[in-house]
Protein backbone atom coordinates (compact mmCIF):
# COMPACT_ATOMS: atom_id res chain seq x y z
CA UNK A 1 0.00 0.00 0.00
CA UNK A 2 1.47 3.36 -1.24
CA UNK A 3 0.74 6.44 0.43
CA UNK A 4 0.21 10.26 -1.77
CA UNK A 5 -0.57 12.92 0.07
CA UNK A 6 -3.33 11.71 1.77
CA UNK A 7 -4.98 9.24 -0.75
CA UNK A 8 -4.13 5.36 -0.46
CA UNK A 9 -3.53 3.60 -3.63
CA UNK A 10 -4.88 0.09 -2.86
CA UNK A 11 -4.29 -2.08 -6.21
CA UNK A 12 -2.31 -1.11 -9.19
CA UNK A 13 -3.15 -3.41 -12.06
CA UNK A 14 -1.57 -3.21 -15.76
CA UNK A 15 -2.33 -5.07 -18.71
CA UNK A 16 -0.99 -5.85 -22.17
CA UNK A 17 -2.60 -3.94 -24.41
CA UNK A 18 -1.98 -3.55 -28.20
CA UNK A 19 2.03 -4.41 -27.54
CA UNK A 20 2.54 -1.55 -25.06
CA UNK A 21 1.28 -1.40 -21.36
CA UNK A 22 -1.60 0.39 -20.50
CA UNK A 23 -3.03 1.43 -17.06
CA UNK A 24 -6.04 -0.37 -15.40
CA UNK A 25 -9.18 1.71 -15.62
CA UNK A 26 -8.47 4.03 -12.37
CA UNK A 27 -11.75 4.82 -9.50
CA UNK A 28 -11.14 7.54 -7.12
CA UNK A 29 -14.13 6.73 -4.14
CA UNK A 30 -14.82 9.27 -1.15
CA UNK A 31 -17.77 9.29 1.07
CA UNK A 32 -19.24 12.77 1.75
CA UNK A 33 -21.83 12.05 3.85
CA UNK A 34 -20.98 10.64 7.57
CA UNK A 35 -18.56 7.90 8.31
CA UNK A 36 -21.27 5.65 8.79
CA UNK A 37 -21.05 5.23 4.84
CA UNK A 38 -17.50 3.78 4.85
CA UNK A 39 -19.00 0.36 4.25
CA UNK A 40 -20.32 1.51 0.86
CA UNK A 41 -17.40 2.51 -0.30
CA UNK A 42 -15.43 -0.60 1.44
CA UNK A 43 -18.04 -2.98 -0.66
CA UNK A 44 -17.47 -0.82 -3.80
CA UNK A 45 -13.78 -0.86 -3.71
CA UNK A 46 -13.70 -4.46 -3.13
CA UNK A 47 -16.06 -5.71 -6.06
CA UNK A 48 -14.50 -3.05 -8.76
CA UNK A 49 -11.47 -4.41 -7.67
CA UNK A 50 -12.24 -8.12 -8.10
CA UNK A 51 -12.69 -7.05 -11.69
CA UNK A 52 -9.03 -5.33 -12.06
CA UNK A 53 -10.43 -1.55 -11.09
CA UNK A 54 -7.41 0.08 -9.43
CA UNK A 55 -9.23 2.11 -6.68
CA UNK A 56 -8.25 4.95 -4.85
CA UNK A 57 -9.70 5.63 -1.43
CA UNK A 58 -10.15 9.23 -0.74
CA UNK A 59 -11.67 8.90 2.56
CA UNK A 60 -14.24 10.39 4.50
CA UNK A 61 -14.85 13.81 4.61
CA UNK A 62 -12.40 14.99 2.32
CA UNK A 63 -12.58 18.73 1.39
CA UNK A 64 -13.76 18.59 -2.00
CA UNK A 65 -10.62 20.79 -3.19
CA UNK A 66 -8.80 17.27 -2.33
CA UNK A 67 -11.11 15.04 -3.96
CA UNK A 68 -10.64 17.34 -7.35
CA UNK A 69 -6.73 16.69 -6.24
CA UNK A 70 -6.62 13.04 -5.94
CA UNK A 71 -8.40 12.69 -8.72
CA UNK A 72 -6.05 15.02 -11.07
CA UNK A 73 -2.96 13.28 -9.54
CA UNK A 74 -3.88 9.73 -9.70
CA UNK A 75 -5.75 10.26 -13.26
CA UNK A 76 -8.35 8.60 -12.46
CA UNK A 77 -11.00 7.69 -15.00
CA UNK A 78 -13.93 8.12 -12.68
CA UNK A 79 -14.62 9.47 -9.10
CA UNK A 80 -17.51 7.57 -6.94
CA UNK A 81 -19.33 9.68 -4.37
CA UNK A 82 -21.16 8.18 -1.65
CA UNK A 83 -23.52 10.79 -0.06
CA UNK A 84 -26.15 10.70 2.64
CA UNK A 85 -29.17 13.12 0.96
CA UNK A 86 -29.82 16.05 -0.50
CA UNK A 87 -28.37 18.29 1.87
CA UNK A 88 -24.84 17.48 0.32
CA UNK A 89 -26.09 18.25 -3.38
CA UNK A 90 -24.52 21.98 -3.18
CA UNK A 91 -21.14 20.33 -2.42
CA UNK A 92 -21.43 17.08 -5.01
CA UNK A 93 -22.38 20.17 -7.77
CA UNK A 94 -19.14 22.43 -6.82
CA UNK A 95 -16.65 19.25 -6.91
CA UNK A 96 -18.49 18.93 -10.52
CA UNK A 97 -17.47 22.56 -11.23
CA UNK A 98 -14.03 22.28 -9.92
CA UNK A 99 -13.31 19.00 -11.41
CA UNK A 100 -14.79 20.13 -14.87
CA UNK A 101 -12.53 23.01 -14.87
CA UNK A 102 -9.54 20.52 -13.90
CA UNK A 103 -10.00 17.51 -16.29
CA UNK A 104 -12.60 18.74 -18.81
CA UNK A 105 -15.52 15.90 -19.74
CA UNK A 106 -13.30 13.17 -19.29
CA UNK A 107 -13.99 11.66 -16.06
CA UNK A 108 -17.32 10.40 -14.77
CA UNK A 109 -18.99 10.81 -11.55
CA UNK A 110 -20.98 8.36 -9.94
CA UNK A 111 -23.35 9.42 -6.56
CA UNK A 112 -24.14 6.99 -4.82
CA UNK A 113 -27.15 7.87 -1.83
CA UNK A 114 -30.83 8.88 -0.77
CA UNK A 115 -31.58 11.95 -2.82
CA UNK A 116 -35.07 12.82 -3.81
CA UNK A 117 -36.05 12.97 -7.33
CA UNK A 118 -35.43 16.68 -7.95
CA UNK A 119 -31.63 16.27 -6.41
CA UNK A 120 -31.33 13.61 -9.13
CA UNK A 121 -32.46 15.21 -11.91
CA UNK A 122 -30.03 18.08 -11.27
CA UNK A 123 -27.17 16.08 -10.46
CA UNK A 124 -27.76 14.17 -13.97
CA UNK A 125 -28.28 17.86 -15.44
CA UNK A 126 -24.82 19.11 -13.97
CA UNK A 127 -23.04 15.89 -15.55
CA UNK A 128 -22.86 13.42 -12.93
CA UNK A 129 -22.98 9.88 -15.11
CA UNK A 130 -24.93 7.53 -12.98
CA UNK A 131 -26.75 8.30 -9.77
CA UNK A 132 -27.31 5.07 -7.68
CA UNK A 133 -29.96 4.71 -4.76
CA UNK A 134 -29.18 3.36 -1.57
CA UNK A 135 -30.13 -0.21 -2.31
CA UNK A 136 -28.00 -0.10 -6.07
CA UNK A 137 -25.83 -2.91 -5.54
CA UNK A 138 -21.95 -1.33 -5.37
CA UNK A 139 -21.47 -3.11 -8.48
CA UNK A 140 -23.76 -0.98 -10.46
CA UNK A 141 -20.60 1.25 -10.56
CA UNK A 142 -19.61 -1.13 -13.59
CA UNK A 143 -21.50 0.20 -15.71
CA UNK A 144 -19.43 3.74 -16.05
CA UNK A 145 -16.11 2.25 -14.83
CA UNK A 146 -14.60 1.56 -18.13
CA UNK A 147 -11.15 3.01 -19.78
CA UNK A 148 -11.29 6.61 -20.66
CA UNK A 149 -10.39 7.41 -23.99
CA UNK A 150 -8.80 10.92 -23.64
CA UNK A 151 -6.34 9.56 -21.01
CA UNK A 152 -2.73 11.15 -21.49
CA UNK A 153 0.36 8.68 -21.48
Amino acid sequence: VAFRSSVCCITINEFQEGGRMAHAVRLVVAVLGPQTENKVVERMAGVVRGLGVEVICAGTGSPITSLVAAVVQEDADALALVISDDGQCPSVLELLRLLRLECGERVRVVVKGGLSPFSRAKLHDQGVSLILGPDDPPESVLQVVKPAPQRGE
